[in-house]
């Protein structure tokens, strides 16, 4: 029986005639995660994209499902997935498209640009005050997987000193100058000017960036977070930002 594969991907003409292409005796069918039928869901033994974890309760027939994220938290509570089926994730995929995003938003924070376009709306030609370099800083990166690479690669490239945390120090990891074991982690914060959280959720990461670590960096730190926002503890840092650090 041939497989029927639910694809709630968001594809174009030519990349269904890919995937079509891939497995060319498959059953294809693309719906929207808002639209997809009780009848589709009921049919289908391969899943692509981000269900809603209830609608994988009513597809018993299914073998494989391809998350189209990184984290699969939401679907591995117990009962959300059919016994026997498959899990795979979207892992490594959209790297340089994160690690770009948040460079881009990391010199749009030390070239105060939120600030000029406001003032420049407002049209007030004030100083909004001392601009930062990434030149000579250190750039401090909790999580130095695929993502936490590249970002650290990028900002290599525009003079930085680079320092990744990972919990694997064995093998060495492109973009970084040093990489450290997370259990570090308070011993290099003092000395960081940028910190990028690019963590899963794990019990051991929950809350790693609490109110005591938000003390140890300096006050002009910069804080991107990328990874899950389990990994801070965000009462705490809305206190710090209010506080003027």
């Amino acid at each position: 029986m041939a497989e029927y594969i639910l694809n709630l991907l968001p594809v174009t003409e030519e990349e269904k005639a890919a995937f079509q292409a891939a497995a060319p005796r498959a059953v294809h069918v693309c719906a929207g995660r808002r639209t997809v039928t009780a009848e589709q869901l009921e049919q289908a033994t391969i899943l692509f994209g981000w269900p809603r974890p209830a609608d994988l309760s009513r597809a018993p027939r299914l073998k494989w499902f391809q998350s189209m994220w990184a984290g699969t938290d939401e679907y591995l509570a117990p009962g959300v997935l059919p016994e026997g089926v498959v899990l795979t994730s979207s892992a490594g995929s959209n790297s340089q498209s994160v690690a770009e995003h948040a460079l881009a938003c990391l010199l749009a924070l030390c070239r105060r640009l939120p600030q000029c376009r406001d003032q420049q709306r407002e049209r007030l030609w004030t100083d909004p005050g001392k601009m930062k370099t990434l030149s000579g800083a250190t750039v401090l990166v909790a999580g130095a997987g695929h993502i936490g690479s590249w970002f650290a690669g990028l900002c290599r490239g525009l003079g930085a000193h680079t320092v990744g945390l990972k919990r694997d120090v064995s093998r060495p990891v492109e973009g970084f100058d040093q990489v450290l074991p997370i259990s570090r982690l308070d011993e290099v914060l003092s000395q960081t000017q940028v910190l990028i959280m690019a963590l899963p959720s794990t019990p051991e990461t929950v809350n790693i960036l609490s109110r005591e670590r938000i003390a140890l960096l300096p006050e002009t730190a910069c804080v991107i977070n990328v990874g899950r926002g389990t990994a801070l503890d965000q009462d705490a840092l809305a206190q710090a930002l209010n506080s003027g650090r």
